[in-house]
């Protein structure tokens, strides 16, 4: 049997090529990448319908340092919102809950106690049990000091899909 001699060539990478060759390997990663954003509320699992014989509502705010404006903004929102699908809010006894927080996903820093990054998270309850909690994706302190009130308004509204609507169908007037 014949040998065959074989040549290999080594081929060096020069300084010149290594910025080309950075790129590529850069662009094939992003490539893989799943470069969807996330949604801005997410239903956790198992959301469950609110019970029919529900008229009234209540918010209850958990204050996170430095951040009470946005939670009160959230606040009116919701209010808003869940006033517009009919339900009425109610000050003793109401038959939704809905909770309001930012469960803070930074470090603390003894100094400065501001939340500076955190998930806004809503919880719908009925009684003492939980219907639906959404969350938002991680927020960074640029998130949570300029919020605008159509970013809250999203995410709200996203949070309270699929509740159905208790206000009175307006009559037809002939």
């Amino acid at each position: 049997m014949a040998t065959i001699p074989v040549v290999l060539r080594r081929r060096s990478v020069t300084t010149d090529r290594l910025p080309g060759i950075l790129l590529a390997l850069v662009l094939t990663a992003l490539a893989g990448c799943s470069l969807q954003p996330l949604p801005p509320m997410a239903l956790d699992k198992g959301a469950q319908p609110v019970p029919e014989t529900a008229r009234t509502f209540a918010t209850e705010t958990r204050p996170a340092p430095g951040r009470s404006r946005l939670l009160d903004r959230v606040e009116s929102e919701v209010l808003r919102q869940m006033q517009a699908l009919g339900y009425r809010p109610a000050d003793k006894v109401p038959d939704l809950r809905v909770g309001i927080r930012i469960d803070r996903t930074d470090a603390i820093i003894p100094v400065m106690d501001t939340v500076e990054s955190g998930r806004l998270t809503l919880v719908l309850y009925s009684g003492d049990e939980v219907l639906r909690t959404g969350r938002s994706p991680n927020l960074n302190s640029i998130d949570l000091d300029f919020m605008s009130d159509d970013e809250i308004a999203a995410r709200v509204s996203l949070f309270l899909a699929g509740i159905q609507s208790v206000a009175p169908v307006p009559a037809k007037n002939n």
